[in-house]
């Protein structure tokens, strides 16, 4: 029931904008009190800007890399990855390399990355489905499924 609010508004803006939704846009509507979006932002001045601060510490911690040189190429990898000794809403990162001498969590980490590989691929099936484009996506996720299915085994 909120989605379909939420999607009606969220259709409401863009027809707004000559059929552009911008996020700067849905802010100003949610700013409204009377709009269905209000509720769904924290308007508290201090506990956004501490979950902005936290989202943007994220963002440094996933933009820096390493680099990873083979016989043939150099590769650029995250320097840090979720810690994989974590659950659910637990916070904190690891440092890649120092993964390596650590299989298990190591193939954690893999199946991790591996997991969000799929949900994007989830995604974009439902986009290339929405128009009518789904078959190549279909493949991918076959493949991808398959190796998380092995990782697990190899556990």
């Amino acid at each position: 029931m909120i989605n379909d609010i939420v999607k009606k508004r969220l259709e409401f803006i863009a027809r707004t904008n000559g059929g552009v939704l911008r996020p700067v846009d849905v802010v100003e509507d949610a700013k409204d009190p009377d709009s269905p979006l209000h509720e769904l932002f924290n308007w508290d001045v201090e506990e956004a800007a501490f979950e902005h601060w936290i989202h943007t510490a994220r963002t440094i911690i996933a933009r820096v890399k390493i680099n990873i040189t083979t016989e043939t190429i150099v590769l650029k990898a995250p320097a840090y990855v979720r810690d994989p000794t974590l659950h659910g809403r637990e916070q904190g990162y690891r440092e890649t390399v120092s993964l390596r001498t650590d299989k298990d969590m190591a193939r954690e980490v893999i199946a991790g990355e591996v997991q969000n590989v799929i949900s994007a691929l989830r995604r974009a099936r439902n986009v290339a489905a929405a128009l009518e484009m789904e078959t190549e996506i279909d493949r991918l996720m076959e493949e991808f499924l398959d190796m998380r299915m092995r990782l697990k085994e190899a556990a």
